[in-house]
């Protein structure tokens, strides 16, 4: 066979020769199917003129890339078991987490520790919920990157190994639920930091949550913050505190109290503390409270900025572990 016969036989590039100069309706449903199903699938978005609505990508073991947008994963074994359907099942081992799979051979100091991707998988039936409740889970740390999928839906994509990022399981929730998170620590060109005199352990080594919150809530998703930005400004001359308080919420309100006085506004608010009561380290390590609340006052969040601490806390409905 010549090597253009070869070429002419690639999966990817007999559908993206098939789909070309197609015209297609608005809504566009892809499914691919196969040990190249991946690459016909990254094939096919390249080349369809309309995005796609939804699609399936079912593939053998090991053979599924980055996530692909619009595309939910599904990872099977041949249906008589193969080399690689052995190799999945005898490396799978159940874990605590935090969890690092650095925790040996990161430690001798020789660089020479094992960096790339495993994925972590965790079977549950669906949580009970309150009426129009909100499921997020809650990663504090996972090292260097992350993609969470729950159900063969990919939730989110992270990348940065020691900041907090949550996603939001609500609607793709079902009876029995399994729950995979691949989490990558090899080398890269986009991960920060790309050089360190530590090791670059990895894993989901920081708490899982899962947090239940109602319809009305602070941002939960938005860079992994708690959706609540405290900002004093102190004149030391005058021990007086200008306080701004900055919420996102999709509340049509919110009230914020700081050192006794409460104001109801849409997003933000600023307060003034007169002869304000000056943070100082060891001796008189004080701290203000600021208290935010949306229209459902159960929604709550914890987090402190200068001299200001603000307290709440959502309804937790279980540690992963």
């Amino acid at each position: 066979m010549s090597s253009s016969k070869q070429r002419s036989t690639v999966p990817s590039m007999t559908v993206a020769r098939a789909l070309a100069d197609k015209s297609f309706p608005a809504r566009v449903f892809l499914v691919a199917v196969g040990k190249a199903a991946y690459r016909m699938a990254a094939a096919a978005l390249d080349v369809l003129p309309v995005p796609v609505a939804d699609g399936v990508v079912i593939s053998k073991y090991g053979h599924l890339g980055e996530p692909l947008p619009g595309l939910r994963f599904f990872e099977a074994g041949h249906p008589v078991p193969d080399d690689n359907s052995v190799i999945a099942a005898e490396a799978a081992q159940a874990v605590t987490l935090p969890h690092t799979w650095n925790a040996i051979d990161g430690q001798d100091g020789g660089n020479d520790y094992w960096r790339g991707a495993a994925r972590y998988s965790k079977s549950f039936p669906k949580p009970e919920l309150k009426e129009h409740e909100r499921l997020f889970i809650e990663f504090k740390g996972a090292a260097m990157s992350a993609d969470v999928i729950l159900n063969g839906r990919l939730l989110c994509h992270h990348e940065g190994g020691y900041s907090c990022f949550r996603a939001d399981m609500t609607d793709a929730l079902e009876a029995e639920n399994l729950l995979v998170v691949s989490v990558d620590n090899g080398g890269n060109d986009r991960v920060y930091p790309q050089k360190a005199d530590f090791t670059f352990y990895g894993g989901l080594y920081r708490d899982v949550n899962l947090i239940a919150v109602p319809e009305e809530h602070f941002e939960l998703l938005k860079d992994g913050t708690p959706g609540i930005k405290v900002t004093p400004t102190v004149d030391l001359e005058t021990k007086t505190a200008a306080v701004t308080v900055e919420t996102r919420d999709n509340a049509a309100s919110v009230a914020i109290t700081v050192n006794g006085e409460t104001k109801t506004v849409e997003r933000s608010a600023e307060f003034v503390i007169e002869n304000a009561r000056l943070w100082d380290g060891v001796d008189d390590p004080y701290l203000y409270t600021a208290t935010p609340s949306p229209s459902i006052p159960a929604c709550w969040w914890t987090t402190t900025a200068g001299s200001i601490a603000m307290s709440a806390l959502p309804r937790r409905v279980s540690s992963k572990r």
